[in-house]
């Protein structure tokens, strides 16, 4: 069995080496985070620009093909362009209409269309007797948690 001083150097060593790594590793964590926020500012200006140009012209295309519906689709549900392809499709959708509630549903029967999310409160529950606890199939038990607080190196 080892002595008491030795397990304590053990535990002293294992803290260093885990309070070193951590502080490599929040030094390199730091420096990404800077050259991370560098590029943003960098491309942000760039990029911003080019996404909204996109948005807008991605919403032209809806539009034309709207327009000249008949002419574009007349023959096919798909034209085939040199920068690509443009696609008709129609379906049924269910339009979301205001009077349509839950107490509506309910008057008409129809509960399929009603969607009900029960969960267990595991925050009530802890605050329950142990008496109540065990009428409803748990309880209470121990818990060993250990955990450590290391003495950090100053960065600048």
């Amino acid at each position: 069995m080892m002595e008491k001083q030795a397990i304590l150097d053990q535990g002293e060593e294992l803290l260093g080496r885990l309070a070193r790594a951590e502080t490599e590793r929040d030094a390199v964590a730091m420096e990404y985070a800077r050259a991370q926020e560098s590029l943003k500012a960098v491309y942000a200006g760039k990029l911003q620009p080019l996404v909204e140009k996109v948005k807008a012209l991605g919403k032209n295309i809806p539009r034309f093909a709207k327009k000249h519906h008949t002419t574009l689709f007349k023959e096919s549900d798909l034209v085939t362009l040199p920068s690509g392809e443009l696609r008709y499709a129609e379906s049924k959708a269910v339009v979301h209409g205001r009077s349509v509630t839950v107490e509506v549903l309910r008057e008409l029967g129809y509960l399929d269309g009603i969607h009900v999310e029960e969960s267990v409160d595991w925050d009530v529950l802890d605050g329950w007797s142990d008496e109540k606890l065990l009428a409803a199939g748990t309880n209470r038990k121990d818990v060993k948690a250990y955990t450590w607080e290391l003495k950090r190196e100053e960065q600048s």
